[in-house]
């Protein structure tokens, strides 16, 4: 994938700003890194979106797959079931992507309650579950484009290792895209690293190279001695 210089209007005075060429095609897993506030979300969007196709940012816009933080936050009134036949109806593109031997192994994977639950609103299960059951959605969905936001926020070492292997195999069929603030995620996982501050792309590179820039650097202060 490439991405091309753009210029994005958020709302009236923020603007997102990329003044660079991104050649992506080296990679395959790429992490985009950065304070709250600084972006990540929106260049998402512009990918996922297929209203903004038209702006021609990036080299190709096949379908993507997203996990979305709205599964574990703003879905809750739904019921599993619900959202399940949600990813199964054909009528929609995510159904026509969705491979159902694929989610009932993550879900055994990823060890999510459901089964004789299916009826239980979201809001009947932990975060960490609710989460488990997004990560098995979005890794079943076949898509050339896989984005993971904030993935690990509420699993436990056990499953956030489950989830690294699951990325690393999903890498092979799906370019991806992962944002989290734990850098422990970016280094597990990715090849790669786009960094937003203040609205604007400010770097991007290979991980070797991007861990020994001054923002790389400050993400790893806590874990420094």
């Amino acid at each position: 994938m490439i991405i091309k210089p753009f210029t994005y209007s958020i709302c009236e005075g923020k603007i997102l700003i990329n003044d660079q060429t991104m050649d992506l095609r080296p990679f395959r897993i790429t992490g985009l890194c950065g304070p709250m506030g600084s972006g990540k979300s929106t260049f998402v969007k512009l990918l996922v979106d297929y209203r903004f196709k038209e702006l021609d940012i990036f080299s190709s816009y096949g379908f993507s797959a997203y996990l979305s933080q709205d599964l574990t936050r703003l879905f809750t009134g739904n019921t599993v079931q619900s959202i399940i036949d949600m990813y199964r109806d054909k009528r929609f593109e995510v159904g026509r992507h969705f491979q159902e031997e694929a989610f009932d192994h993550y879900l055994k994977l990823f060890e999510f309650p459901g089964e004789s639950r299916q009826e239980d609103f979201l809001t009947d299960f932990s975060e960490g579950e609710r989460q488990r059951l997004a990560i098995a959605l979005t890794a079943a969905t076949t898509a050339e484009t896989a984005v993971y936001d904030e993935p690990t926020t509420a699993l436990n070492q056990k499953f956030r290792h489950l989830f690294y292997t699951t990325i690393r195999q999903q890498a092979v069929r799906s370019r991806i895209f992962i944002i989290s603030h734990r850098i422990t995620d970016i280094l597990a996982t990715c090849d790669s690293v786009i960094y937003f501050k203040n609205l604007q792309i400010q770097s991007y590179g290979s991980l070797g190279n991007m861990m020994r820039t001054p923002e790389m650097q400050e993400m790893l202060r806590p874990y420094v001695l």
